[in-house]
């Protein structure tokens, strides 16, 4: 089952059962019913678990009545599936079982036609949710129910909450798609232009700016003040440079300089476009808007030094160094934030090296090691050191690397590799089974059922039904150890992965973990979906990590999907011609959403040999990437890593080349990793 070779292991539990007897006959029973179940036997499983375990009150029973409801329903017994699951959503329980329950009521009825019952379940579900995103997210699909329902007017109500109010929540954007085809003549949008464009701004600041841009297009009509006009330039230029509409953000650069002429918001706007030309290959609008902008700035406007490190970081993106050292080395003698003259210093100095000047790079690079934040300042010392080692210095970048090699992160590790690659002396950082972990647990009720849950590849359930023991033994370092894991196979895989590295330590930066500890922070669901696609399954698992947290129905607000977080254009480019795309509810399904995140991986793979290339086109885009390897010419992965542009891109790349490393040692032959 943790292979996720759920036909063998159907054939082992198979062999086992008639010599098992008590809650060990239960326990089997119930772990040859998910593997059939798995590998797609559902009659099998209904078989399976057709005899009685020890009666109503076996403690098996209610994960018996969930998978056989599972099973019915792949059967096409919607109507015998929503009997079995009616005892477990009865009450007002929020643990993960009656959660689960609800969930696949909900789907059930809606698929048998009762979408009045469907609703009444999300909305059990709603009450019940323990963050405020899955509250939005039942609130969305009770809505849906709704409407299947031809309650019109209770929808309305619930997607009009969705749209005004529930700002950050990427349901708000759903709702609002729902809104135009159900209600195309209702009006949701403030009276006032006032009150309109704030609430513009309050979508485009949250991540919602095709909401954004929406509601600026439909103040057409409206008679807008002086002031007024300027923000609504302002806005719908940001909104451009977040849906990455260059083309219209240029156009509105433009007529912002003709509208409003050399003050704000034409500065900000066209800042906004000088910063989009990072996108594309125009280095004389590049230049033009950059100009502009040095000519008419006041001399004390901190946009000065944004407008040159734009102008910098265009020449750098695009490989000529020379006018990057050139513009760049001015952001400094001009007003900035210190966070515009940090990234400034950091880009200087790869100018620097890119030039040829190894002396002044590395003094550059020391300047950004000495005050910059760690993100600037880890990169820096590592790659400071690498030059030193190039020319030859090898006791200074010993120095320097040894420094790094006691802090936390990518860079840290990569240190500790360095220095043992020069046969110097490196700190070993490991992380070992807290002392008492290795005993095997007492077999009380609890334990074992937590246990025969994760065995049956239903660990979702396992830590509700461990957490009675946990509370009795929770100083035991083998119940922490076991809690931990569990919680990460649960729900919430956040909240495992955070206990678990607040009691052992640093698991992502360590040389070496424990296979049970790391499996404690680092989850496997899934195993079949992933093993099928053709990405590395380690690959796979630390993207899905870093992107959703194993929360499968993540929804970003702008448009991201499910585990590995697709955006519908990224998927339109894998559909075959002819083909039809997925639906939404279609991508956010675990298996298709990793089957086609492993298909896009796959292709980055194929166009990037360097993984960490790979990685960062699934952040930044595959063309920004290519550019930067035809720009950079990297010699190794460390330098591509570092030189990235964008600090977002360049964290995210060293987190999941990080989370790789450790994944790969889970997925080794020896090692036998979880699954849910």
């Amino acid at each position: 089952m943790e292979a996720s070779n759920y036909a063998a292991a159907a054939a082992v539990l198979s062999e086992y059962l008639p010599k098992a007897n008590g809650r060990d006959e239960g326990a089997a029973r119930l772990a040859l019913a998910a593997a059939l179940l798995e590998d797609d036997d559902a009659k099998g499983a209904l078989e399976a678990l057709a005899s009685p375990l020890a009666g109503e009150r076996s403690p098996f029973m209610p994960y018996v009545r969930y998978l056989r409801a599972r099973a019915l329903g792949v059967a096409g017994k919607p109507a015998e599936a929503l009997t079995e699951l009616k005892p477990l959503v009865a009450g007002r329980s929020s643990g993960s079982l009656r959660k689960a329950s609800l969930r696949l009521f909900a789907k059930l009825a809606a698929q048998s036609g009762d979408y009045r019952s469907s609703a009444r379940a999300w909305g059990q579900l709603e009450e019940v949710a323990a963050s405020d995103a899955s509250k939005a997210s039942c609130a969305f699909l009770k809505a849906q129910s709704l409407l299947g329902a031809g309650e019109k007017a209770q929808a309305f109500g619930i997607l009009k909450e969705l749209y005004l109010k529930d700002i950050s929540s990427p349901y708000g954007h759903q709702a609002a798609i729902l809104l135009a085809r159900d209600f195309p003549k209702a009006s949701i949008i403030p009276a006032s232009a006032q009150a309109a464009l704030a609430l513009a701004r309050s979508f485009v600041v949250h991540g919602r700016a095709l909401d954004g841009w929406d509601l600026l297009q439909s103040l057409g009509a409206k008679k807008l003040s002086a002031k007024e006009s300027e923000e609504a330039a302002l806005l719908r230029a940001n909104a451009l440079y977040a849906l990455r509409w260059n083309d219209d953000l240029f156009r509105e650069a433009d007529a912002a300089r003709e509208a409003f002429g050399a003050k704000s918001p034409s500065w900000d706007i066209a800042l906004r476009a000088l910063w989009a030309c990072l996108r594309v290959d125009d280095a004389n609008r590049a230049r033009s808007l950059g100009q502009w902008l040095l000519q008419t700035l006041p001399p004390d406007d901190s946009k000065r030094g944004d407008a040159l490190y734009a102008l910098g970081s265009y020449a750098f993106v695009h490989g000529d160094f020379a006018s990057a050292r050139e513009d760049i080395s001015l952001v400094l003698k001009q007003p900035a934030t210190e966070a515009t003259k940090t990234a400034a210093l950091y880009k200087l100095a790869w100018a620097e090296l890119k030039l040829g000047d190894a002396p002044g790079g590395i003094d550059l690079l020391g300047r950004v090691a000495a005050s910059a934040p760690p993100s600037y300042a880890a990169p820096a010392k590592f790659m400071a050191a690498s030059t030193l080692q190039k020319l030859g210095r090898s006791d200074a970048a010993a120095q320097k690397w040894a420094e790094l090699s006691a802090a936390r992160g990518y860079w840290a590790v990569a240190a500790r590799e360095a220095l043992k690659s020069i046969g110097r002396a490196a700190p070993e950082v490991a992380i070992s089974i807290p002392p008492g972990s290795a005993k095997e647990q007492p077999q009380d009720p609890a334990s074992y059922l937590a246990a025969a849950l994760r065995a049956a590849g239903m660990g979702i359930f396992s830590a509700e039904a461990y957490e009675p023991y946990f509370k009795k033994h929770s100083n035991d370092p083998s119940a922490r150890l076991a809690y931990a894991t569990y919680l990460t196979l649960g729900e919430s895989p956040n909240r495992g992965e955070a206990m678990a590295l607040s009691w052992f330590g640093d698991v992502e930066g360590a040389d070496t973990v424990d296979d049970a500890v790391a499996r404690a922070v680092y989850p496997m669901p899934w195993r079949s979906a992933v093993n099928k696609g053709p990405a590395p399954a380690a690959l796979v698992y630390a993207i899905t990590r870093r992107e959703s947290g194993f929360d499968s129905e993540s929804l970003s607000p702008v448009g991201a999907l499910g585990l590995m977080q697709l955006m519908p254009e990224t998927v339109a480019k894998l559909a075959l011609p002819g083909e039809t795309l997925p639906a939404m509810e279609d991508i956010l399904d675990p298996r298709t959403n990793i089957s086609l995140g492993s298909l896009y991986l796959a292709k980055l793979n194929a166009r990037f040999p360097m993984m960490a290339a790979a990685v960062a086109a699934y952040n930044a885009g595959e063309d920004r990437v290519d550019l930067w390897l035809k720009s950079f010419s990297p010699e190794n992965e460390r330098e591509f890593v570092a030189m990235i542009p964008y600090e977002e891109t360049r964290l995210y790349t060293e987190r999941v080349l990080l989370d790789y490393r450790r994944y790969q040692q889970l997925l080794a032959p020896q090692a036998r990793p979880a699954d849910k």
